[in-house]
């Protein structure tokens, strides 16, 4: 096993003593925290998040960015320019599904990724054009 792999396993054994002690170290030190966040900025916190929480690095985000020629993988839409695409996740699986907008992936969240609900929506939604 890597040492990196070592590093990962143990964390996840100890994350909320780590989340604790972040937090906690965040608390006392709050211009050292302010000083970090503008130094290392938003590109410094994405790559952290991509890592952490999806082992993706910002190199394969841009890929598929590519890929997706910019666009939410659902409703084909641009980027918008306050913020990046949202990782689309299976959350059973955590395995990466795409590269969506905030609002197509706050809407798969809510309909609980269930697609016979979304089914539903669409025939309900087809079902009640031209009605006033």
């Amino acid at each position: 096993m890597s040492n990196a792999e070592c590093c990962k396993r143990y964390y996840e054994k100890n994350k909320e003593a780590f989340k604790m002690r972040a937090a906690q170290w965040a608390k006392n030190h709050p211009e050292k925290r302010k000083e970090i966040q503008r130094k290392h900025g938003r590109v410094h916190d994405r790559r952290h998040q991509l890592n952490a929480k999806y082992d993706m690095s910002l190199a394969d985000y841009q890929r598929e960015f590519e890929k997706q020629h910019g666009v939410c993988k659902v409703c084909r839409k641009p980027e918008p320019k306050s913020r990046p695409l949202h990782i689309d996740h299976d959350h059973a699986t955590n395995q990466f599904r795409g590269l969506l907008c905030g609002s197509c992936n706050r809407a798969l969240g809510l309909f609980h990724d269930d697609v016979e609900v979304i089914a539903n929506a669409v025939i309900y939604l087809n079902g009640s054009r031209g009605e006033a």
